[in-house]
């Protein structure tokens, strides 16, 4: 921040108002996590482990989980 001071400011307006369509994906809880989920999900399905649906389903189930504990962090 030091060396661009000021640079939030776009994400700080964004976070202070209600979410609007293109500005939900940068309320999405975990994101991080689920990035991984899906990529490990997604290796599972190169290497054989998985059908694409199986791990679809998975990255699904194990996103919801970490979205729900999200959601409860958040709630006042």
């Amino acid at each position: 921040m030091r060396k661009n001071p000021g640079a939030d400011t776009a994400t700080r307006q964004m976070l202070n108002k209600p979410p609007l369509p293109f500005t939900k994906g940068l309320r999405l809880g975990n994101m991080p996590q689920i990035r991984v989920i899906v990529d490990e999900e997604l290796e599972s399905v190169w290497t054989g482990k998985k059908t694409p649906q199986q791990a679809l389903d998975t990255a699904v189930e194990r996103g919801n989980q970490l979205l729900r504990r999200f959601e409860k962090s958040t709630k006042s």
